[in-house]
């Protein structure tokens, strides 16, 4: 009886911390998803679309219906950061399991690196 009326009481607190530890556990699942999705991915084309999530900056490339996620390491540019300087129409390319991705914007080409997963 006491057992019961222990559960009863506590129920949302159990809830929320099963709730937490499964969202954790999905998050660093999805990065790596997402990860492995643009590292092994052979990137050439025109940005279609640019966001930045929390960090990650996401791009769809025109006529590919993949939406890559990667978090720049904007150590090398850091008078702006890449989802900042990326416009919709500059071209990009990132080879298949290549560190480094090229932003090609007004003529000139600019060398993104990115934080990756071991």
């Amino acid at each position: 009886m006491k057992l019961k009326h222990l559960f009863s009481k506590y129920y949302h607190v159990l809830f929320f911390v099963v709730g937490v530890i499964f969202s954790i556990i999905y998050g660093e699942w999805r990065q790596k998803n997402e990860y492995n999705i643009f590292h092994n991915s052979n990137i050439i084309g025109k940005i279609e679309e640019i966001t930045n999530r929390k960090g990650a900056v996401q791009i769809k490339i025109e006529k590919n219906d993949t939406i890559f996620t990667f978090v720049p390491d904007n150590g090398s540019y850091l008078f702006q950061r890449f989802h900042q300087y990326a416009e919709i129409g500059d071209s990009i390319v990132k080879l298949t399991k290549s560190h480094t991705l090229y932003l090609y914007k007004s003529g000139r080409c600019f060398k993104y690196t990115f934080y990756h997963y071991e």
